[in-house]
Parts: C-alpha cells; structure tokens; sequence
C-alpha cells in the first residue's frame, strides 16, 4: 500500500502491475475477495496493455482461483482455461500445474469426479517434474478430499497425513491449518471423534492465527458436528 502511494506508484507500469498483483494475494489469502479482486483485475489490465504474457498468466491464475472460492465456477473455469493457454505457450511448467489443478478443483466442485482426477494428476506429474514439493502435497489434499468423497476414508487419511507432514516440514501455517481441517472431517467420518476434535481444534488456532476466514469458517462448522456427536450440546 506504501508503494502504490509513491510519486509515480498510480502510472500504468510493470512496477505498479506487481504490487497489485502482490497486495491482492495477500488480501485474498486472508479472504477479503471484494477488496482483492479490483486490485488483481487492475493488475491484469496493465499486463494486457503491456502485452507482458507471464504477469497476464499469473493474475488469470489468481483471479481464477478467487472466483473459485466465491462460487462463481463459471468464471473460474473461464479464466483458469485462458492461463493454462498462456502458461503452455511460455512453456511455464509451474504455470500450467497451477491452471490444471484449478481446473481439477472447479470440476471437483461440479461433481466431475473422472476429469477432476485427471487434472489432479496431471498437476501433480506436473509439480514432481520441477521439484515442488509444497504443490505436491497442495494437490495430495486434494486427491485426498476425492478419496473421502468416494467413501475410501483410510486412503483419505493416510494421503492427507503425507500433505501434512510436508506442510508442518515446510512450517506452512495456512495450509497445514487447511490439511488439519480436512483430516479432521475424515476423522470424523471413520468415528474417531476425540482425535477429530483434536485435529479441529489445532485447525482452528492456525486459522484464527494467520487470519483465514474460510478456514476458521470450516473448522468452526467442522468441530460443531463432531460435538454434537459427541453429545456436547449446549445452548
């Protein structure tokens, strides 16, 4: 914000594309979409006016994956299929996973389950061939999410559990609270119930910690189930 406010910070540059881009990430990460999304859409513009085609695939990225989680699957998928275009013409291989597992995640959404896996996979084979292994396990917890949903909830399990040590290896707070949540639930689905309030709880702390609402949202919702499982009721 500091450097949108310098002398020269509202001319339509590349330096100005940049901080957009890099305050509404933070923004979004943190799940202020209507305050995010006019700066990353800023951001794309000047990158178009620019014909700057790696900033112009980062910000579709983005905003795909913003307009996923507020439900508007239509315009996810839309943007997330024009980044993969422009990251495949780069030949940006992290690009393309990013596009691909964005894909797979609105698909997922949209109960496309055969093409949602497919897209995980690819996305996954993708990020092994470029070492990263934070979008790996990114993509794990994903797969982990379709395991759970098939009714496979040892497998869930066991794959969430590898996500998460390499998050808690990577000391990623937010997405260890996001792979913490989701263990929780299948917890909870295999009737562990202690272990899934436990699970929830530490979900929760990370969330309220690094300030994700969505997060806190889910493990708030999540433990309440497992609660009232338990018979702890109260008005």
């Amino acid at each position: 914000q500091r450097l949108l406010a310098l002398p020269g910070g509202k001319a339509r540059s590349s330096a100005r594309a940049r901080v957009l881009h890099g305050l509404g990430t933070i923004i979004q990460e943190i799940s202020d979409y209507g305050q995010a999304r006019p700066l990353l859409e800023e951001s794309l513009s000047i990158w178009r006016e620019l014909g700057d085609r790696r900033g112009m695939a980062a910000a579709l990225s983005a905003l795909g994956w913003l307009a996923f989680e507020v439900g508007n699957f239509r315009a996810a998928r839309s943007l997330s299929q024009e980044a993969l275009l422009v990251n495949r013409g780069l030949g940006e291989k992290r690009g393309v996973a990013v596009a691909l597992f964005n894909l797979g995640m609105v698909a997922f959404q949209q109960s496309e389950y055969p093409a949602a896996h497919t897209l995980f996979q690819e996305s996954l084979a993708l990020r092994r061939e470029i070492g990263d292994r934070r979008g790996c396990a990114y993509v794990q917890v994903s797969l982990g999410l379709m395991e759970q949903q098939r009714g496979n909830h040892g497998q869930a399990a066991a794959i969430l559990g590898e996500a998460l040590a390499v998050f808690r290896e990577l000391f990623d707070k937010q997405l260890m609270s996001w792979a913490l949540a989701h263990q929780g639930v299948v917890a909870y689905d295999l009737g562990e119930y202690d272990r899934a309030q436990r699970l929830l709880e530490e979900s929760l702390a990370l969330g309220r910690e690094v300030g994700n609402k969505v997060i806190i949202a889910f493990a708030l919702s999540s433990l309440a189930d497992v609660l009232r499982s338990q018979g702890k009721v109260a008005l």
